[in-house]
């Protein structure tokens, strides 16, 4: 289930977070089908929108829809996340780990509880725990599709 706070305009308050990874679990994945975000991101997911009030106590459920990642853009966008995000590991250079303005799509931020929650690199640095992530400027767009289809349903 992700729960989406949006504003009027449908862009959502935060991005959306996946599971942490660890360095070492996604350094060794070798292959992009048989990963751990591929298989994260593929499900079938419920989202469940929300119009923004004042305070979280003030929001308006608006509805809900399922979704599931376009193909393209699993394959594309999301696929070069992960192989970056490998890529930068692999050099033990978390300045390298895709941000937001590397793709459309997805991202790798920090996911730790606070900054003594880290990882360690192969080659025993560390750096604060990550996760992937989906941008909200696309998942914007994937609600703004969902209401226009008429697919974002009230809940009985």
């Amino acid at each position: 289930v992700v729960n989406v706070r949006c504003g009027d305009d449908w862009m959502p308050d935060q991005n959306v977070s996946f599971p942490k990874f660890s360095f070492a679990s996604l350094y060794a994945e070798d292959d992009w089908y048989t990963s751990s975000c591929r298989q994260q991101m593929e499900r079938r997911m419920l989202f469940v929108i929300w119009r923004k009030g004042a305070t979280l106590g003030d929001s308006v459920l608006l509805g809900t829809f399922w979704w599931t990642i376009p193909q393209v853009d699993l394959e594309g966008p999301v696929q070069q996340c992960w192989r970056t995000a490998r890529s930068a590991i692999s050099a033990c250079d978390g300045s390298r780990l895709p941000g937001t303005k590397g793709s459309t799509v997805a991202h790798v931020r920090p996911h730790g509880q606070n900054s003594k929650d880290v990882d360690t690199f192969p080659d025993g640095s560390t750096s604060t725990k990550r996760c992937f992530w989906l941008n909200k400027s696309y998942l914007k767009s994937v609600i703004e599709a969902a209401a226009d289809r008429g697919d974002l349903q009230p809940l009985p």
